[in-house]
């Protein structure tokens, strides 16, 4: 019986290495298909020593706005550092998703949402990061809120 979970124990490893494989494989994807140019981002701001930048590409599909955000993390400064990487991805009409990548309490990406669907666009992704310092209540949301406009304002500006 050893020997058997010992041999299951073993068959499980290339599993293991296979999917971090296909997850390393998929980051170099994501990177090869966003550019420096296709990104831009906030000012960052900063409260209480939690600190907030915004980061907005055009994204035809949520599989392209998970790609964004794995590009955000790899290749932008000290963004692999933050405490949370929030998503939100605004496509056609009603067709949105988000991911508050565990932030508590929750609503980060629904927040960005709200500014997307404010100003009427499609086809848009932006990742906001948060390096967590002391409480600051309300002004999570204002700061979130803040850098997510400023992102916006500028991937739209001619």
């Amino acid at each position: 019986q050893q020997q058997q979970q010992q041999q299951e124990q073993y068959q499980k490893k290339p599993l293991k290495y296979d999917t971090k494989r296909a997850a390393v494989a998929g980051a170099a994807a994501a990177l090869q298909h966003f550019t420096e140019g296709d990104v831009v981002q906030s000012e960052s701001v900063s409260k209480n020593e939690n600190k907030y930048q915004a980061f907005a590409v055009h994204a035809a599909s949520w599989k392209e706005a998970q790609e964004f955000h794995q590009f955000v993390r790899d290749k932008k400064p000290g963004v692999r550092k933050a405490t949370f990487l929030t998503l939100a991805w605004q496509g056609a009409g009603t067709d949105t998703n988000g991911d508050d990548d565990s932030e508590k309490p929750a609503g980060a990406a629904e927040r960005v949402l709200q500014q997307m669907q404010h100003l009427k666009l499609e086809g848009v992704a932006v990742a906001v990061a948060r390096w967590k310092g002391k409480q600051i209540g309300g002004d999570r949301g204002r700061l979130l809120t803040q850098v997510t406009r400023d992102a916006l304002d500028k991937l739209t500006s001619p």
